[in-house]
């Protein structure tokens, strides 16, 4: 008898746990991957000590370890995986991603994850295990892209300046009716015998950026004119479809900030005409047309100032995150039954993609609701879940003779009133 294990947690870094039990338990110790849906990456660094990816029980500031460092920043949802590729043996993911999702560009790409400390100099002082490592190296990648760059951290180095590094093979796919197949669904890319795990966001079948949301709920005439001030701005443009080269990127990086901050000041000014004349002109120029800019920023104003200070905030916080993915027509019905069966599709193919060894069941199946942190809407989570366990018992319930050939799934919740639960 076969079990696959489902394990449903709320916010998706909670799942790291029980993907770590799950590799000591199963003594997985060799290179795997990870089939990952969602509207979101999930690859960012996080900015705790590295030295919790390998240790991640063992307290590093005296009070908590790297599972509650991660729980307390409000952006450890997006930074669980890499320290599976760091400490783990995560070598391939494959991140299938809904069309209105635009924060990396589909194909193969190839990133170094590792180790950088500052104080560091000259390759002799990098260490070679993980046990030397200090509390301020901290994890790292060498791919220059926007999705890397806008944060405030520095997150991206050479890969020379990285200790322990470990090559990362990304696909990033997009599944439609006359392409349903997964980058990793030709053998060539994934052997039949290697260790993977399937990994679901609910908020792949129906998305909401919560900072456009809380906009939303103000007056929706705000969001669209804000969203105008932000597309029409030459910072962004094509940038996330594209890898910079070093010096391309300390450029964007300057005038990323720049705008953001004049963006910023010109906002919480007293009225338009009272900012700094320098700011404003400064602002305009980051727009093909400077007249489209001043009338873009002076709408957007228009609309802040008619629906008071909560707008103005709203506004102001969404301003480093305008970008994440929105789509409020995904949370139709047929919207998301349309786009299940296209996973079912697609995983299915996947399975069978060798005539001569069907591919097995993953070691682990995750899911992650979203919907606390208001990237899945509410109202239609419990339906999409009910939705997406009966396509996986579709998938990998199987009734085999002789008796005892069975293969089931074991669904383990980790969530409300089943929070803390493990794996049996």
């Amino acid at each position: 008898m076969t079990i696959v294990d489902v394990v449903i947690v709320e916010a998706h870094h909670h799942c790291l746990e029980h993907i770590h039990s799950v590799l000591r338990k199963r003594k997985i110790f060799q290179s795997w991957t990870m089939i990952h849906f969602d509207a979101h990456p999930d690859l960012a660094c996080p900015t705790i000590p590295a030295r919790g990816c390998f240790t991640p029980r063992q307290t590093m500031d005296g009070e908590s370890n790297f599972y509650e460092m991660l729980d307390a920043r409000p952006s450890g949802i997006a930074e669980w995986i890499l320290p599976l590729t760091l400490a783990a043996q995560l070598r391939t993911i494959e991140w299938i991603k809904p069309k209105f999702s635009k924060q990396l560009p589909c194909g193969r790409h190839s990133i170094q994850v590792g180790v950088h400390d500052p104080t560091w100099t000259g390759s002799s002082r990098k260490p070679s295990h993980f046990l030397d490592l200090g509390y301020g190296g901290q994890l790292k990648v060498d791919w220059y892209h926007p999705y890397y760059l806008d944060d405030e951290t520095v997150v991206v180095v050479p890969a020379t300046d990285l200790a322990l590094s470990q090559t990362l093979t990304l696909f990033v796919t997009e599944l439609n009716n006359e392409h349903p197949d997964l980058a990793l669904g030709t053998p060539k890319d994934f052997m039949a015998t290697e260790p993977w795990i399937l990994d679901i966001c609910l908020d792949y079948f129906a998305c909401w950026n919560p900072y456009l949301s809380d906009i939303d709920s103000i007056d929706t005439e705000l969001t669209v004119s804000f969203l105008e001030v932000m597309r029409h701005s030459k910072v962004f443009g094509d940038a996330n479809q594209r890898t910079m080269d070093p010096a391309v990127s300390r450029v964007y990086i300057e005038e990323l900030h720049d705008f953001r901050n004049l963006l910023h000041q010109v906002l919480i000014a007293e009225d338009p005409g009272s900012a700094p004349d320098i700011e404003t002109s400064r602002l305009f120029r980051y727009y093909d047309s400077p007249s489209l800019g001043k009338q873009l920023i002076e709408n957007l104003d228009s609309h802040i100032r008619r629906n008071g200070e909560t707008a103005l905030k709203v506004v102001l916080e969404a301003i480093p995150f305008w970008n994440m993915p929105h789509s409020v027509t995904s949370k139709e019905t047929e919207a998301i039954e349309k786009s299940i069966l296209q996973v079912e599709t697609s995983l299915r193919r996947f399975l069978n993609n060798n005539p001569h060894c069907r591919v097995p069941p993953p070691f682990l199946i995750t899911i992650a609701r979203s919907t606390s942190d208001g990237f899945a809407p509410a109202e239609v989570v419990e339906g999409i879940q009910d939705r997406v366990l009966a396509m996986l018992n579709r998938l990998f319930t199987i009734d085999l003779t002789p008796p005892g050939g069975e293969q089931y799934l074991r669904i383990t919740k980790d969530y409300d009133e089943w929070e803390g639960s493990v794996l049996p």
